[in-house]
């Protein structure tokens, strides 16, 4: 079987008398020109281009006006799902795009694979670019179709440049494809020859890809984990100096997306990237100055609180309709009378983040902080830890916090306090945040079965310690709004009470989910990963 090739091409025109020639005795009969305008469509974070899909927005008008779901790598070449658009206006999430809501199970695989990817991200216009077919049908001698051939160009959209344009490199792309019709494998294989003498070259490079590189567009270019390079011979200090600045620069970049209230991970990303640094900063301990130490800590947790209830309030209106679920029909109006407030609530205090993100104080805070991290080292002081290896120094950290874990999870059974619950679970955070950042230094496989035997327990812990969260804001909302409707209180009343009745049955499952977490085979794969390394020291 003879399959599609495809050549570089450079304005050429297939109409012309040299190619007419080579291509005789195969003649060219025009079917159909084509021009589509598209926008490509992706998360802050690339999710889509990072599962290896691409997503364009095909807004050529009429019955075109549609969304293309591809495999970025055989973008043309093979075959896309397809949903047509509602309306002229695109979706800027994926259930805007597949109308349903985002707590409803998607229709179909396209919307299947767009949640997958997209989950609470806005999609963003990440480029617009305009592409031209041509096809023509090869006629041989009997006027039978053996073949087509397509010409193909890409470009920026008209009336807007971009990068390389601007310096005077116009970004183009064509492409010259012969397609095979079943049946006429040998006439394909003429055809190719022919066209093959024209000396265009075989194009090999991933078109869509290709092209935005070229247009100065980088995919993927955002982490929300940063990945630091370690070697197992560089010092503690330089790499935690490394992994905060790179956290931090996480935590600017999302300052945009939580201004323009793009999408409520932006906020996500941000806190989370703050949380990261102070736990470096308390785990990886006497890298810098107690000063200097002290100093950053202060920072970046009254940098976090002024975000807390506004983080709050948007993982409660994620739960509307998990509440409505708890309570009974008729308390109903009573939740949608609470989310109707915590959604006026929520607009203040976007207000109030806003003024602070955009304030002259926060912008020499961090102006502050980066001094410290990116001058001159001394600036931060040396710590006691400095300059240890820090393979030493990660394989140490570790196998304290496990056996701290142990400690902790050994010693709680069904009477032990709520409390000592809470510190196991920031225990488990603290040792995922060590594997995460000290990851690379051990075998992949190892660092792999180290988190996923934790994850668990983090999950149920992480539930547990949501739920309590939940009762007791939940409490202080009736305290503080007793004059409210009777409904609204009602309906709180009643999800107190149904949110106490999961939390337990989340206590419940503690016991088992440590047990499982530190087993025998588990804290033989933490010995490994510590001893491993230390017989190398």
């Amino acid at each position: 079987m003879v399959f599609e090739r495809v050549w570089m091409a450079d304005s050429i025109d297939l109409e012309q008398p040299e190619w007419v020639d080579v291509l005789s005795p195969f003649s060219l009969q025009l079917e159909h020109k084509e021009q589509s305008r598209y926008q490509l469509l992706d998360t802050f974070d690339w999710a889509l281009w990072q599962q290896g899909r691409a997503l364009l927005y095909n807004h050529s008008g009429g019955k075109k006006r549609a969304y293309e779901l591809w495999n970025r790598n055989e973008f043309l070449s093979g075959s896309a799902f397809t949903q047509q658009a509602s309306g002229r206006k695109r979706g800027r999430f994926w259930w805007d795009i597949s109308a349903q809501q985002p707590v409803t199970e998607p229709q179909n695989e396209f919307e299947q694979l767009l949640k997958k990817a997209c989950k609470l991200r806005v999609l963003l216009e990440m480029h617009h670019f305009e592409q031209f077919s041509v096809r023509y049908a090869v006629k041989n001698s009997d006027l039978k179709s053996v073949a087509w051939i397509e010409l193909v160009t890409l470009r920026h959209s008209s009336g807007e440049r971009t990068l390389a344009e601007e310096e005077g490199a116009p970004v183009v792309r064509q492409v010259l494809r012969v397609l095979p019709v079943r049946g006429y494998d040998l006439e394909l294989k003429k055809l190719q020859k022919r066209v093959q003498k024209m000396g265009l070259p075989l194009y090999t490079d991933h078109l869509l890809e290709e092209y935005l590189l070229a247009s100065g567009v980088t995919p993927a270019r955002y982490q929300s984990k940063p990945s630091i390079v370690i070697n197992t011979e560089d010092v503690a200090r330089d790499v935690v100096l490394r992994y905060l600045r790179a956290l931090l620069n996480v935590s600017r970049e999302n300052e945009h997306g939580i201004v323009e209230d793009l999408d409520i991970e932006f906020l996500h990303d941000y806190r989370v990237s703050l949380r990261r640094i102070r736990s470096i900063l308390s785990l990886v301990r006497k890298v810098f100055s107690p000063e200097e130490t002290r100093w950053l800590k202060q920072q970046f947790a009254a940098i976090a609180k002024r975000t807390n209830q506004l983080r709050d309030l948007d993982v409660y209106l994620l739960e509307q309709e998990n509440y409505r679920a708890l309570v009974p029909p008729v308390l109903a109006d009573g939740v949608d009378t609470l989310f109707a407030s915590l959604v006026l609530e929520r607009k203040r205090e976007l207000r109030r983040v806003r003024r602070w993100l955009r304030s002259a104080d926060y912008d020499s805070t961090m102006k502050a902080i980066q001094l410290r991290l990116e001058g001159e080292a001394e600036k931060l002081g040396a710590g006691l830890q400095a300059d240890k290896a820090v393979l030493s120094v990660a394989t140490k950290e570790i196998s304290k916090k496990f056996h701290k874990i142990g400690k902790l999870g050994m010693a709680i059974d069904a009477s032990t306090p709520d409390q000592e619950v809470h510190d196991l679970r920031i225990e488990c955070k603290k040792l995922r945040y060590l594997l995460d950042f000290f990851g690379n230094l051990f075998p992949k496989k190892m660092q792999r079965s180290a988190v996923s035997t934790l994850k668990r327990l983090q999950d149920n812990l992480g539930k547990f310690n949501d739920l309590s969260v939940q009762q007791e804001s939940l409490q202080a909302f009736l305290l503080n709004h007793q004059q409210d409707q009777v409904s609204m209180l009602a309906a709180v009343g009643g999800l107190i009470g149904a949110l106490n009745l999961e939390q337990k049955q989340e206590r419940a499952k503690v016991t088992e989910t440590f047990s499982e977490f530190y087993s025998a085979q588990t804290r033989q794969l933490y010995a490994e990963m510590v001893r491993e390394k230390e017989d190398v020291q």
